[in-house]
């Protein structure tokens, strides 16, 4: 009968605490063995960046006081100093003596103004022995005359260096143009009645030209292209193959222009910053038409296979009969100078250019003259 009874309990059954038998220790390992395993998890989730820095020091040269300024030591140390942290250019006149004002002369003010927090606070200046204060003032003058005549060297030296180097620059382009390696023009084998010079300052050696010859082939590299497709390079020595440098590109084209030799296509190349990828975004219209006329006047044998595609084109619209095609084929294949060849050559080509340019007038006015061609072709080939 008691058997039978329910077990009485107030509210909701208590639960089990896993951690009552172990104790605090214990309890204390576990948690942080879990704690460590979250966080090998999440390491291991998050990938590592590693940011590698590149600094590149300058190693060039620098302006430096000659031995011939015969003055003390101090003043070659500011001097090389200020030279270190890169100051090449003009410094303004009162930069200097104010840098040493400002952290001399602060000691010694009437009234300095110091911030305690927010509130800026008054002091009156430091009342030291006569003879202290003379001592410090007599160092500080001292030391700003120093600075003032560094200053004076700083503005004289880079009139002095640039003529240094404007003469040091015109010895040696005088020594390698005295070392020529070819006397003949490598175009016209003889002797160059418009040199251009192409100096090599690594190799302390130069290279003459023809004018003509070395314009023509920068252009021919400027505009190079393979069926219709732009394909430009950068202009090369044509003696050693090897592009030509930003300084060796100013001294032809200046050179070129002396004998009157002008060329859009290296005016715009120098524009562009002498960089064949921006040459190329920025002229693609001009470089494309380029490439069209060079595709109908230097590759002969693959022009003919685009006039006949482009006959085609407009021969299948018109249900033209396939002997007389095969009549044209032959004509465009084996007869250039014929007048109906003549003719094609000149429709496709001012086709091609006009679709570049998207003129839709001229693109209209040629398909009429198109239509009166195919009426032509039909009665010659009979």
């Amino acid at each position: 009968m008691e058997s039978s009874l329910p077990v009485f309990s107030i509210g909701r059954a208590p639960k089990k605490n896993k951690y009552a038998k172990n104790s605090k220790k214990k309890v204390a390992k576990e948690s942080k063995g879990i704690k460590s395993i979250k966080n090998k998890k999440t390491k291991a989730k998050t990938p590592t960046i590693v940011f590698t820095v590149k600094f590149n020091p300058y190693t060039g040269r620098r302006m430096f006081l000659p031995d011939a300024v015969e003055d003390s030591k101090d003043i070659q140390t500011m001097f090389n100093q200020i030279m270190s942290r890169s100051v090449l250019n003009p410094i303004e006149e009162s930069t200097v003596v104010e840098a040493t004002q400002l952290s001399f002369y602060t000691i010694f003010t009437k009234k300095r103004i110091i911030k305690k927090g927010s509130a800026p606070v008054e002091t009156t200046k430091w009342n030291g022995p006569i003879s202290v204060q003379n001592y410090i003032n007599n160092g500080i003058n001292n030391q700003v005359l120093k600075w003032i005549k560094v200053r004076e060297y700083l503005s004289k030296m880079p009139f002095v260096f640039g003529k240094l180097n404007r003469f040091i620059h015109y010895w040696r382009a005088k020594r390698c143009i005295r070392n020529v390696k070819n006397i003949e023009d490598i175009a016209t084998m003889e002797v160059p009645t418009q040199p251009v010079y192409i100096i090599d300052y690594a190799t302390r050696c130069s290279y003459v030209f023809q004018a003509i010859t070395l314009k023509k082939a920068m252009e021919h590299r400027l505009l190079q292209s393979d069926w219709m497709f732009v394909d430009a390079a950068e202009p090369v020595n044509p003696f050693t193959n090897i592009s030509l440098t930003r300084c060796q590109l100013y001294s032809v084209i200046s050179q070129l222009q002396k004998y009157y030799h002008f060329s859009w296509i290296l005016d715009r190349y120098k524009s562009a910053g002498f960089s064949i990828t921006y040459f190329t975004l920025y002229y693609q219209q001009m470089l494309k038409i380029e490439a069209i006329k060079n595709h109908f006047t230097n590759e002969k044998d693959l022009a003919n296979e685009t006039v006949i595609d482009f006959f085609n084109s407009y021969a299948d619209d018109v249900d033209f009969p396939t002997e007389r095609k095969l009549r044209v084929y032959h004509l465009i294949r084996t007869n250039p100078c014929h007048s109906l060849t003549k003719q094609w050559y000149s429709l496709a080509k001012e086709y091609y250019i006009s679709e570049q340019l998207n003129d839709l007038t001229r693109i209209a006015l040629l398909t009429c003259y198109i239509t009166s061609l195919l009426n032509n072709s039909y009665i010659l080939t009979v």
